[in-house]
């Protein structure tokens, strides 16, 4: 098994951690947490941020990922929001790989045009159209996956278009209901879901006590757990600034 094949669930990991959007009642709030994972002989850390800046959110996930003593790659996610009520939709998104930029991606989306314009890290640009009326890309769903929980109950499916790899693809995540996680220091009550992706199993769980805050995220079997305190996690928004937020 080569480096890349067995690091490979670190990389989906770090970039997978959010059909019309089912409704929700309140906005998701703020927030910024630390998480760590391992799978012999790797160990990844990330530092995840949700900032709310006027009628904008804007997401981050900056991450490592270790090879023994090694590091193997750093990467950078960020996807930015708009908000329109209690509705919001991806403007932009951004990855980043340090290992290889050829891999790195910038995304702006053109709603009135349903279409994307993506830059990749060797200069070429690709103009994608007849996107569906709503689509998420691989961060923004996070953000709207953590909105939907918070209204659903247990056993409801819930259907999402999804940015894959310049394709669309139809997402369905199960709500599992109420289980318990255990961190290193806390015993948490979360709500559980699972996404379907073909054969692949990804779970999450969000912890109801703190404004649904991701605890815990399993991918094809590689989790990534909370590792700060979560009654330290919310933060306040920030108000409207002269220009949007942008992937930096």
């Amino acid at each position: 098994m080569t480096l890349t094949s067995i690091a490979r669930p670190f990389a989906a990991l770090l970039l997978f951690l959010a059909a019309a959007p089912s409704p929700a009642e309140e906005l998701p709030t703020p927030f910024e947490a630390d998480y760590e994972g391992s799978k012999f002989p790797f160990s990844a850390k990330a530092k995840i941020t949700l900032e709310r800046i006027g009628d904008y959110y804007r997401y981050t996930m900056r991450g490592s990922v270790r090879a023994a003593f090694f590091k193997w790659t750093e990467v950078y996610d960020c996807s930015v929001l708009q908000v329109q009520g209690a509705k919001f939709y991806p403007v932009e998104s951004m990855h980043r790989d340090s290992r290889d930029h050829r891999r790195s991606v910038h995304t702006r989306f053109d709603w009135p045009r349903r279409s994307l314009r993506v830059t990749r890290g060797d200069g070429a640009v690709e103009v994608i159209g007849e996107l569906p009326p709503v689509a998420w890309d691989l961060m923004s769903i996070q953000v709207r996956l953590r909105a939907d929980v918070a209204s659903a109950e247990p056993g409801a499916e819930l259907k999402y278009d999804v940015i894959e790899k310049d394709q669309v693809k139809k997402r369905r995540l199960r709500i599992e209901g109420i289980d318990e996680v255990q961190t290193d220091q806390y015993l948490l009550q979360v709500m559980k879901a699972e996404v379907e992706d073909g054969k692949h199993r990804h779970q999450f769980w969000f912890a109801k006590n703190y404004a649904w805050l991701p605890v815990r995220v399993s991918i094809s079997g590689v989790s990534l757990d909370l590792v700060s305190p979560p009654a330290d996690a919310g933060r306040a928004a920030t108000p409207t600034t002269d220009s949007p937020p942008r992937c930096q």
